[in-house]
């Protein structure tokens, strides 16, 4: 408990020092064109290469609604229901279900966001309806918890557990207005917040709030122990977040710019849901008033591949295929199908089995 107590009297000590977190300018600011007019349909294998599918076994205890993020082990996954934490072998085979709905200790009302930490065997569940943190083994028993109000995210990054937290405070000169804050806060072993980056503020009228996909997975990555952070808005605002920041010692500095083509960015609505780093390529998730896109971007020649409704999947024919981060150190990502989407692609699925995870490798040198 008293970590529980500390960690809620560090994060408002840490939501008044708003002044503590510049952004710093580099004058070597890269610059890359992702033209979203040019998107158009591009076949997964242009940029990527097959890696493996995994069919998660399918049981009356371990149905899985909605997929929100999955992490691994070098033998074990574990999948991040809405409403529940599963662990698989790494064949798919349901091994268990890792804590339960409640409001006791390590218990849970949703999962927003879980990490792996594979080092220490832990793995990390966020709950934002429930307001905290829980760490269980990678077994399954519970280690520990803690409250973090406004949570949104967890993300291992560099060895450290950091979170992703938001708050709203009052507009000093305009009482109809307040400001959306958000941070990355890092926590040490037992809870306790040591470091802390605003990295949003956005001014919006009171009463209202961002509402985005904010898992950690979507919008931060580490490179070689660099840690990159992107962070969206989906309200219309009179310019383009085009800016991917760095963050180091308490600090976030512009990495590198996109030029997305926007001229009116209130009449096209340009909305960046996600931009990733790994080591060679960017991957850039976005939508425009008509429709939603994927790009990827070979950092080395600046090679970009830009696909207007995600890329269609010509490796295992499953339709459109979205990516989302596998193993970033090896430049893997991975994409779900449920089974319903298979049914007549595949003949040994029925329709109502648990998804299949399907896991590519970014090409290097694609056209």
């Amino acid at each position: 408990m008293n970590s529980i107590y500390r960690t809620i009297g560090s994060l408002v000590f840490i939501s008044l020092l708003l002044s503590c977190s510049p952004s710093k300018k580099d004058n070597n600011l890269a610059f890359i064109d992702i033209p979203v007019e040019a998107a158009k349909e591009i076949k997964l294998s242009t940029v990527a290469m097959e890696v493996d599918s995994i069919a998660l076994e399918t049981l009356e205890n371990n149905l899985i609604s909605r997929v929100i993020n999955v992490v691994h082990s070098d033998g074990s996954l574990f999948v991040g229901d809405i409403n529940a934490l599963f662990k698989f072998t790494w064949e798919g085979k349901f091994i268990k279900r890792i804590g339960s709905i409640g409001q006791g200790p390590g218990e849970y009302l949703n999962v927003s966001d879980i990490a792996l930490d594979k080092e220490k065997g832990y793995i990390y569940l966020a709950s934002n309806l429930s307001q905290k943190i829980v760490c269980y083994d990678t077994d399954g028993n519970f280690i520990r918890e803690t409250k973090v109000i406004g949570l949104n995210g967890v993300k291992l990054l560099a060895g450290s557990l950091y979170c992703i937290f938001t708050q709203h405070r009052a507009s000093a000169t305009d009482k109809t207005k307040w400001f959306n804050d958000a941070y990355l806060i890092k926590f040490n072993q037992d809870f306790i917040a040591t470091d802390t980056v605003l990295i949003k503020s956005v001014k919006a009228n009171k009463g209202t709030a961002s509402i985005s996909d904010w898992t950690g997975d979507r919008i931060i990555s580490e490179v070689n122990g660099e840690i990159y952070v992107y962070m969206n808005e989906v309200m219309k605002e009179p310019f383009v977040r085009d800016t991917l920041f760095k963050v180091k010692h308490g600090e976030k500095t512009a990495s590198l710019k996109l030029n997305f083509g926007i001229t009116n960015p209130m009449e096209e609505h340009l909305f960046v849901k996600s931009i990733l780093r790994t080591e060679n390529h960017l991957l850039i998730d976005f939508s425009v008033e008509s429709y939603s896109g994927i790009s990827v971007v070979e950092l080395t020649g600046k090679k970009v591949n830009i696909a207007k409704g995600f890329f269609l999947d010509d490796v295992w024919n499953t339709g459109f295929a979205r990516l989302m981060p596998w193993n970033l150190a090896n430049e893997e990502f991975y994409f779900m199908k449920e089974s319903m989407e298979l049914a007549a692609v595949f003949d040994d699925i029925k329709g109502e089995e648990n998804p299949i995870l399907f896991i590519v490798e970014l090409k290097t040198g694609f056209l």
